[in-house]
C-alpha cells in the first residue's frame, strides 16, 4: 500500500508454523509517507 498508494482488500502470511492465512484488510488509510491497516482474526476459522 505504501508503494502503490492503493489500499489492498486482502492479504496473505506464512505463520512461524509454516500455515498459510489470508485476511481481509480492515480500516485502510494511506497518508503522505505512511500507511496503515487492520486485519481482524477469526479463530473459527484461521490457525494461530
Amino acid at each position: 500500500m505504501l508503494l502503490s498508494r492503493k489500499p489492498v482488500g486482502r492479504v496473505s502470511i506464512v505463520t512461524p508454523g509454516g500455515l498459510p492465512v489470508e485476511a481481509n484488510v480492515v480500516d485502510a488509510c494511506i497518508g503522505e509517507g505512511c500507511a496503515q491497516c487492520a486485519v481482524r482474526k477469526d479463530a473459527a476459522t484461521m490457525p494461530m
